[in-house]
């Protein structure tokens, strides 16, 4: 089975790649991933950050942040859902889509800075410069009126393209690799000596009975 891994490689790019070309498509489906994105994004950092945080002040301004979060991703859900039966209030929820995200990016790295700077809080210099990326991108979005679903889409097409690409050179790897056994393995099996079968001689000594 571990050798066959490839196949399932060569399916999820495919999958990979359509669902990013249909994001660009659909907004509600980016809504949709959008959420689950900051759904998980929210969640599989509670018990984390809760263990390494030493000061409770931090702990419980991560867990707000956290929480917020979260919340924000299950209304994108939502609104995905609502988007895709009647079309709801599309400016609404474009309103929605657009502050929130913003709020997100530029809560993170406002909450790190607050963290290393008044908790000491340890960090690392990639660390640093990526969460002053977030709080630039959270301003951007915020204040550029045009933003709306389908720039989140393009990314998200973008990043299908690369993932799906990576899956696919890695599947050809292992693709590669395992005809390249296949062919040793029949190698093997022609270089082996064929066993010549030998009947049993008959002992001149043996005594038999005969029936007249």
């Amino acid at each position: 089975m571990k050798q066959r891994v490839w196949i399932i490689k060569f399916i999820l790019a495919g999958i990979l790649l359509g669902v990013g070309l249909f994001m660009v498509f659909s907004e509600d489906v980016v809504y949709l991933m959008t959420g689950a994105i900051l759904v998980v994004f929210a969640l599989f950092r509670v018990v984390p950050l809760l263990k390494t945080l030493k000061h409770e002040v931090s702990r419980t301004i991560h867990l707000i942040e956290v929480l917020v979060t979260a919340i924000l991703g299950g209304v994108l859900i939502f609104a995905s859902l609502q988007l895709g039966s009647d079309g709801g209030n599309t400016n609404l929820w474009g309103m929605i889509y657009r502050y929130g995200l913003g709020f997100v990016f530029y809560a993170r790295g406002v909450i790190y800075f607050i963290s290393t700077v008044f908790f000491q809080e340890k960090t690392k210099i990639l660390e640093f410069i990526m969460h002053v990326v977030s709080i630039s991108i959270g301003t951007a979005i915020v204040f550029n009126s045009q933003f709306d679903a389908s720039f989140i889409g393009i990314f998200f097409l973008i990043m299908s393209i690369i993932g799906a690409a990576i899956l696919t050179v890695d599947g050809y790897g292992g693709y590669k690799k395992y005809r390249l056994a296949f062919k040793n393995d029949e190698k093997q099996l022609e270089n082996q000596p064929k066993k010549e079968k030998t009947l049993p001689l008959e002992d001149p000594q043996e005594e038999r009975t005969y029936i007249n």
